[in-house]
């Protein structure tokens, strides 16, 4: 029973703390919701922006392009 009493102490000692904190921990107010934290992310782009987006791809592909073919594609 002696050998048991520490280990029981020190097991009360680190659960003590945290059921201080249990309730703020499922407080709902202080989490948003998933979708909450994401609806700044998931905002379509309007038809200028597209095309603005794409025309910079295609741009920077055909650049990417452009360097490769000045290269020799064999392997050495």
């Amino acid at each position: 029973m002696l050998r048991t009493l520490p280990k029981l102490a020190a097991l009360v000692l680190l659960v003590l703390p945290l059921a201080g904190c249990s309730e703020s921990l499922t407080d709902s107010e202080s989490a948003p919701t998933f979708a909450a934290a994401m609806k700044g992310y998931d905002k379509a782009l309007n038809p200028e922006q597209q095309k603005a987006a794409i025309a910079e791809l295609q741009g920077e592909q055909t650049k990417h392009q452009g360097e490769g073919a000045g290269q020799d594609s064999t392997p050495r």
